[in-house]
């Protein structure tokens, strides 16, 4: 009975984006399943296959011969995580394979959660750099 309730209380990936413990970094990175997403200060032009870029909180932007420093608001970043999400569902992925699904989506905007369970309801697999800044709890849909 314990393993099946640890089971159903995984389903859920509930990610904070607005009580973070610090900043992204340059180098941190949040694994969903096999996908990997990297943060970066300089946008990167050649990743590895299953890696998406993530900005960091601060990231430099050139224009012209000047590079400057940009603050990146995490509910952005949270944004362009869930674009990827969706991307990964739409392109990469098979119509037999279970879809990520995105609950709630508005929340992003207001409270800067972003929640996602599998379509099929099966476990997924949350993997971070040491001292990753987002607060990442596991839980079921109530």
């Amino acid at each position: 009975m314990g393993c099946s309730n640890e089971q159903n209380e995984n389903l859920l990936i509930v990610m904070d984006f607005f009580n973070l413990q610090q900043n992204f970094e340059k180098g941190d990175w949040l694994e969903i399943d096999n996908w990997r997403f990297e943060h970066y200060k300089t946008k990167p032009t050649n990743l590895e296959e299953n890696v998406f870029p993530l900005p960091a909180n601060i990231v430099q932007d050139s224009i012209g011969t000047k590079i400057k420093e940009v603050k990146v608001n995490s509910r952005n970043i949270a944004i362009q995580l869930s674009l990827f999400i969706r991307y990964i569902n739409e392109e990469i992925l098979s119509e037999d394979d279970p879809k990520y699904v995105i609950i709630d989506p508005h929340l992003i905007t207001i409270s800067g959660q972003l929640s996602i369970m599998k379509s099929d309801s099966t476990q997924i697999s949350v993997k971070t750099s040491d001292n990753y800044p987002l607060r990442i709890s596991k839980g079921s849909l109530k």
